[in-house]
């Protein structure tokens, strides 16, 4: 039976592919568009990090090398950012992308994000289907799985059957996918278990009981390399890890002063990024902890609350949590506040590092915000919402929730130039 899970939180993300190819056009500030332009592309070796999936659930994009990840109003997206080169995983030319005979049809958003992994899409599929009997309808067909899609053979596996994982936190090592799993008690309370999953033979494997030490919410699954994996608790401010071969014994690798909780956790070969806040986030500094020094670094302290952090190589871009107002409803005169969407980073390498202006919308583009976004060399890579008037009202018009499709703006870093990738 279908589940009820799907009131958790949605969340988008990833894509691949191999077809067609969509060009970019560049709009000026006053956000008229301009002659089609050809495609431009500065190297640069500053790059987003090279982890699975860290930051999916939070910007719904995701960068792995050369490669943008997202999800269009058809199906999984990879984008060449050097090239401009749009293709869809679904290597199929004459495929729609939206019927059931596509491998990816049915993938859910909700809940789950998939997971890019050696040349490897895993992602969940939960759809339900009238299924007519000369031509009456006869009965609803469920369809929940857990898949695989080979991106360089081309090739779909259904690694399990009538299975869904109703908790967004997961991760793949060596052959094994792990994730959360809740099991509801007699008294209606949830405890929780990191199972395994052998990709090779689906064989499922409780390994640690996460209910957690004091009946702490299971926590952040945030690495994992092939003999650890990592966790971090943002509640209590801590960042531990498990040896995967017996899972037996917690390793705390840091934990927060008191009053303090860890947020916005990046991770970069033996290191992590992090940002320690008080309770009310009038005290946020950034961090690097070092996993073969096992020592902490705090490397800059914001000076007002933070809204979005995304780290690169080099940099921790990040958002105030500013607002903007651009207006008021005709009918109840209530104002229209917008993130103001103002980017600043900081060095990562820079023994006292000072925050550095990046961009903002201003003059006939003031009514645009980014929603998330994901950053790699000289660009930055955003889901938007713009704002136009109609009427006496302002009507939303966004570039994530778009009908026809999903819009992500491309900002020049060093020139402020805005392009569309449709």
């Amino acid at each position: 039976m279908k589940s009820n899970w799907k009131s958790v939180l949605w969340i988008l993300f990833l894509c691949f592919s191999l077809c067609s190819c969509d060009t970019l056009h560049i709009i000026t500030p006053s956000n008229d568009d301009v002659d089609i332009q050809e495609f431009s592309y500065r190297e640069n070796d500053d790059m987003w990090l090279q982890t699975q999936s860290s930051y999916a659930k939070a910007s719904k994009l995701v960068g792995y090398g050369d490669y943008l990840y997202y999800k269009d109003s058809k199906s999984f997206v990879k984008y060449n950012v050097k090239t401009g080169i749009k293709t869809y995983i679904c290597g199929d030319p004459v495929c729609s992308h939206t019927a059931k005979d596509c491998p990816l049809y049915g993938y859910t958003d909700f809940g789950a994000v998939p997971l890019f992994y050696e040349n490897k899409l895993y992602y969940f599929v939960d759809y339900d289907e009238g299924i007519y009997v000369n031509g009456i309808f006869d009965h609803v067909e469920y369809v929940n799985n857990f898949s695989c899609y080979d991106i360089l053979n081309q090739k779909h596996h259904v690694i399990l059957d009538d299975f869904f994982v109703n908790f967004v936190e997961y991760i793949i090592s060596g052959n094994c996918f792990y994730y959360y799993h809740p099991y509801q008690d007699d008294e209606g309370n949830y405890i929780y278990y990191l199972n395994s999953i052998n990709l090779t033979n689906s064989v499922i494997t409780e390994k640690l009981l996460l209910a957690d030490l004091d009946g702490k919410q299971p926590n952040n699954i945030v690495a994992a390399s092939n003999d650890q994996i990592y966790f971090a608790s943002y509640m209590y401010g801590e960042l531990y890890s498990y040896n995967i071969s017996d899972f037996s014994t917690k390793t705390l690798l840091y934990e927060a002063p008191d009053g303090y909780n860890i947020a916005h956790i990046g991770c970069q070969d033996e290191s992590f990024y992090f940002v320690i806040q008080n309770s009310d986030c009038s005290d946020q500094k950034l961090c690097y902890y070092n996993l073969n020094t096992n020592e902490t670094t705090i490397l800059y302290s914001f000076t007002s609350p933070l809204s979005h952090v995304y780290y690169t190589q080099s940099y921790a871009y990040f958002t105030y949590n500013e607002k903007k107002t651009i207006g008021t409803t005709s009918d109840t005169q209530e104002t229209i506040n917008l993130p103001a969407s103002k980017i600043y980073r900081v060095s990562l390498s820079d023994t006292i590092p000072s925050e550095e202006f990046v961009f903002e919308f201003t003059d006939n583009m003031s009514m645009f915000s980014i929603n998330s976004f994901v950053v790699s060399g000289n660009y930055i890579y955003a889901y938007y919402i713009s704002w136009v008037p109609s009427g006496d009202e302002l009507t939303s018009s966004d570039g994530y929730n778009s009908i026809d499709d999903r819009i992500i703006m491309r900002i020049d870093v060093e020139t402020g130039e805005i392009y569309y990738i449709k």
